[in-house]
């Protein structure tokens, strides 16, 4: 973190000049300076607040509403600490180096402060872990390992606090500080790490479908901690190569190095959390223990089921299925599944198929007309003068059907005598 080298610019007072003090350290960004440092630290300090502000608003909401997403506050204490160490710099840059207490908490903020979002991305990793390959995830060994890691990020801070403070207060005991820095900027290394390897380990390994949880995407969840991990790495590693290179090039402790792999992207993780609401992508049910509890009443609203859900469960079954969809209709209608229990192939895969076999008949159908509405008049009218049901065609008493009559003839015993 700091090294024992000689300032490049004398100080001057009461008009002559003086030689610097033996011992000046050197620290990530220099010394910053009214005229470049305070406006790019002001930007940086809105940004922060701005961030602090949503995730505590996020955080608040969800409270009120039951679903407490604790890593939202999390990272509204990051975002606070970044506040801090811009308020700090910003005096550091008026006052100089006349406060050395200025100086020393600038730099303890500076430093500790990206260990909070480590311990969030473990989470994160934790529960993709167990999503994905729930005997691993959930097995005893990796859930207290996983917790043992999380858990030394406050111890680790601790230390290098503490190590910070006797380096500039006890310059006899500065070796033994620097190496305690350095050994807490290789654990930072390795928290910042984990993560990523952690998820290349579960995606080369074979296992079952991973078990969905929150909303969104399995992939999306997994790409969001991808790319925060790799993120955060570079700010490690530029911590690291200063805590083992003190007298390492001026590009190194340069203002740009500072801003662009410290401030700028820390704060893109801080938008990119509150962009994709890490509090519903990445949320479990409550008392999740086991196997299977990411997905049971994973979606505590039944409207954060989406069709996409639905295809996946009905898959399990392992039986032939299709998926009724309407064209053009979104994601918030209804799904409609046909199941073929006795049919020997794979299901198909999620797409939007037509009814099949149609009847002919039907396929320009309508709907019977509405019936008249009734209102109340009609009611009262009808009461006084009801309508007479429509009278039958009439008909002859016996007759069935018309019969066309002929005349007969018949004979008679009197016949003979006309004749």
């Amino acid at each position: 973190m700091s090294a024992q080298v000689l300032p490049s610019e004398p100080a001057l007072a009461g008009g002559q000049m003086e030689m610097p003090p033996p011992e000046v350290k050197k620290f990530l960004g220099g010394i910053p300076t009214p005229t470049l440092d305070v406006p790019v630290t002001i930007v940086f300090l809105v940004l922060f607040s701005l961030g602090a502000y949503l995730h505590i608003s996020v955080y608040k909401a969800n409270a009120k509403r039951g679903h407490k997403f604790l890593l939202s506050s999390l990272m509204f204490d990051f975002c606070m600490v970044r506040v801090t160490t811009c308020l700090f710099r910003i005096l550091w840059a008026f006052i100089g180096l006349q406060a050395p207490g200025i100086v020393l908490v600038a730099n303890v903020f500076q430093n500790g402060g990206a260990v909070v979002v480590f311990a969030v991305n473990l989470f994160f990793a934790q529960r993709l872990i167990r999503a994905m390959h729930p005997s691993i995830g959930w097995h005893p060994v990796f859930s207290r390992y996983s917790l043992f890691l999380i858990w030394t990020c406050p111890a680790v801070t601790i230390m290098n606090i503490i190590a910070v403070c006797v380096n500039f207060l006890v310059p006899a005991r500065a070796q033994g500080a620097e190496t305690v820095l350095q050994v807490g900027a290789c654990w930072n290394m390795m928290l910042v790490v984990t993560p990523l390897l952690w998820l290349f380990i579960a995606s080369a390994k074979p296992g079952p479908t991973p078990e969905n949880f929150g909303t969104g995407d399995f992939r999306a969840k997994a790409s969001l901690l991808v790319f925060s991990a790799s993120v955060m790495t570079v700010g490690a590693a530029v911590r690291l190569t200063i805590a083992f290179n003190h007298n390492g090039p001026e590009q190194l402790f340069s203002k740009a190095s500072l801003y662009t792999t410290q401030f700028i992207l820390e704060y893109l993780v801080v938008a990119a959390y509150a962009f994709f609401r890490i509090d519903q992508i990445y949320h479990i049910p409550n008392g999740s223990s086991g196997p299977g509890d990411y997905s049971w009443n994973g979606c505590p609203k039944r409207g954060l089921w989406t069709p996409e859900d639905i295809e996946r469960e009905i898959g399990k079954l392992g039986v032939r299925y299709d998926i009724l969809t309407s064209r053009g209709m979104n994601k918030k209608g209804p799904v409609f599944a046909l199941l073929y229990p006795a049919c020997s192939e794979q299901p198909f895969a999620h797409d939007n198929k037509d009814l099949p076999q149609v009847p002919p008949e039907y396929v320009d159908g309508f709907l019977p007309p509405r019936p008249r509405r009734v209102s109340r008049m009609d009611i009262l009218t009808g009461s006084y003068s009801p309508e007479r049901p429509p009278r039958s065609k009439r008909t002859t008493m016996f007759m069935t059907k018309d019969v066309e009559l002929t005349p007969t003839i018949t004979s008679s015993p009197y016949q003979k005598f006309y004749d």
